[in-house]
């Protein structure tokens, strides 16, 4: 007899457990549209003992990010026209311009390209939204943390991070808001002492794998003005504005510097800090004060719900000694896809934790990151993205920003696997009752309009211009191995759901 699996024994065994540093596998709360990746205090208070690699001679990055689909930054317009940029390539339509590279073939390596050339490679990018470390009076010393025991409670989503600092005993629970861009934080100290937040602030970044740039501090602003049970900040870096609205019932705060503040208490602090792309209380889950035990509340009843539906396997029985791991990487395959591949636009390759590509995402992500939501049972989560796909096929040719891609010209624009993609994705809603609101028949008959004009209608030959990878000059790119297939499987597969 088949035993009905106990779903929340089965989540439960495998949240991750830290008793050290573990400065290649932070923990992270979210919702898909917006993450908050933090260290074992269950903030972000070290940063640089979580580093990652950026641009050759430029400053590390950290896993430590507070990113959203939303925020993106592009330096000061430049004194001169995207036009330059412009390659021309014959296609069935005629000569057609399009936004292209030089000679560079290198990731990293932008020697050899034209000033407009490098500056539309490098905006717009993923901003970091801020900097949420602990406060102790003084910012805290990682040589003086001991006594780590922090878990990440999968099955309510709420990240309970207990250690001692500099001999103090500490309580922080985390927890990000399911509908809204908010974390809520609970800190507790047995001394009755000092305790709070420290909020920091960057400019945007321009470099590969790092969205915050500490060292140009009169490049943006920071103004905060009181609101009920709380302050609300508003945020300017050249055309990019957002705000934060920061309740802590009973808190005082304190300005340590233009973009970096501290919200305390004595003994105990709750603090809610829901970030905006408007002003606060526009687009913000509710007009008055978000408190951190409703934040927790909200929390717990989203992913209690997310584990009791959808599908779950349980290797328990399995005398195979690679069951255990299996299942463990299923389970939180499922938890980091939810809260950082689950959002308005295709997932980034590295989801909201950290900045590479400088956030741009790369759409084969979606396939590899967010089409088995619907297998899962979770069909709803892929389809919060696909409308990206829509706006990029039409519309004006002129490049323009959307979501932190340009689209319409650049790489998308010639890899013939794009519009593909949702097609390829449908074949996940097999059998299911719930089916996509969107997938028009642009996914599979986008490219007969720019298909190069020595390749028939539906022709198995893609001749330059023709993506191969994002990196390199689209002329050098002739019959992809890698593309041919994959177009030819999302056209037929779209095809057959459409019919």
């Amino acid at each position: 007899m088949v035993s009905r699996i106990d779903r929340g024994a089965l989540v439960a065994k495998h949240s991750p457990h830290y008793h050290a540093v573990n400065p290649t596998a932070p923990l992270s709360v979210g919702n898909g549209e917006f993450c908050f990746t933090t260290d074992v205090t269950g903030l972000q208070t070290f940063p640089t003992d979580y580093s990652v690699d950026s641009d050759a001679g430029s400053t590390p990055g950290t896993l430590l990010g507070t990113l959203s689909q939303w925020a993106w930054h592009s330096t000061s317009a430049p004194p001169y026209d995207v036009n330059e940029s412009y390659r021309f390539y014959e296609t069935a339509q005629g000569s057609v311009p399009y936004v292209d590279l030089g000679n560079n073939s290198s990731i990293h390596d932008q020697h050899g390209e034209s000033p407009a050339e490098e500056w539309l490679r490098n905006n717009p990018h993923r901003l970091d939204l801020g900097r949420v470390g602990l406060w102790t009076g003084s910012q805290p010393d990682i040589e003086k943390l001991g006594n780590i025991d922090q878990t990440l409670d999968l099955g309510a989503g709420i990240l309970s991070s207990r250690f001692v600092l500099d001999g103090r005993q500490m309580d922080v629970r985390t927890a990000a808001h399911p509908d809204c861009d908010a974390i809520g934080v609970l800190i507790e100290t047995a001394d009755g002492g000092e305790v709070g937040v420290r909020l920091r602030f960057p400019y945007g970044s321009e470099d590969w794998g790092n969205a915050a740039d500490w060292d140009a501090p009169d490049r943006h602003r920071t103004t905060i003005t009181t609101v009920d049970q709380g302050w609300c900040l508003k945020r300017t870096i050249d055309d990019t504005s957002y705000s934060i609205r920061i309740t802590a019932p009973a808190a005082e705060l304190v300005r340590l510097a233009e973009h970096d503040i501290v919200v305390q208490s004595s003994g105990r602090l709750q603090v809610t800090i829901e970030f905006s792309g408007g002003n606060c209380g526009n687009g913000m889950i509710q007009p008055g004060p978000l408190r951190a035990s409703q934040v927790h509340t909200a929390t717990t009843a989203h992913w209690q719900k997310f584990w009791a539906t959808g599908g779950a396997i349980d290797f328990s029985e399995s005398d195979d000694s690679r069951a255990h791991e299996l299942e463990r990487r299923v389970i939180l395959s499922q938890y980091l896809t939810a809260i950082q591949c689950a959002g308005s636009t295709p997932p980034a390759e590295t989801g909201l934790t950290m900045n590479s590509w400088r956030g741009k995402f790369h759409v084969e992500m979606h396939w590899w990151h967010a089409a088995h939501f619907p297998l899962w049972g979770r069909p709803e989560l892929l389809e919060r993205s696909l409308p990206w796909y829509e706006m990029c096929w039409h519309g004006p040719r002129r490049p323009r920003v959307h979501r932190g891609m340009w689209v319409r010209a650049g790489p998308n624009r010639w890899d013939p696997t794009v519009a593909k993609r949702p097609a390829i994705s449908v074949r996940s809603w097999s059998g299911s009752s719930r089916i996509p609101s969107i997938l028009p028949s642009w996914c599979i008959d986008h490219d007969e309009t720019d298909r190069p004009s020595n390749a028939g209608r539906r022709s198995s030959s893609r001749p330059p211009p023709s993506w191969r990878r994002s990196q390199l000059p689209v002329k050098w790119a002739l019959n992809s191995a890698r593309r041919l297939p994959s177009e030819g499987l999302g056209h037929n597969g779209g095809t057959a759901w459409l019919v």
